[in-house]
């Protein structure tokens, strides 16, 4: 018994989780492609993987189920949403480079979709200094 709890905290973890996201009209989230801010909730599966010091290397998320509605129109949207993350460091030098792809889809009644893609890479040094920030959002494609 005393074994594995030893080799437990030489092995990599996955933590997983759920998040609840709750929005209000009075928060005044506004989504460019729906034209108007929403309020609602989303619920969120989250899978965290960490390396053997207990530094996250990887985060995943998507919306197990949601949907907004519209603040102005009352329209209700479906959201559909995959977001990962990646951290790689590099041991000779310290540098860190952390990687975001986020794809959120809001699905208006029938079946039209509005996206808002979020993309982007920085570079961190062994000092917390951004030697590179490269991002693209796309919205409403």
């Amino acid at each position: 018994s005393c074994a594995f709890f030893a080799m437990s905290d030489l092995q990599a973890q996955t933590i997983h989780e759920e998040w609840v996201f709750e929005v209000v009209c009075e928060d005044g989230l506004w989504v460019w492609c729906l034209e108007e801010p929403v309020e609602g909730t989303a619920v969120y599966n989250v899978v965290i993987k960490l390396d053997k010091k207990g530094d996250v290397k990887k985060f995943h998320a998507n919306i197990q189920g949601g949907k907004f509605v519209g603040c102005e129109t009352g329209t209700v949207y479906k959201i559909q949403n995959s977001w990962n993350e990646t951290y790689i460091s590099n041991k000779n030098n310290g540098q860190q480079v952390i990687r975001i792809h986020d794809k959120t889809h809001f699905v208006a009644p029938k079946g039209v979709k509005y996206t808002v893609l979020f993309v982007t890479k920085v570079t961190v040094n062994a000092n917390g200094e951004v030697l590179m920030d490269i991002e693209s959002v796309d919205f409403c494609i």
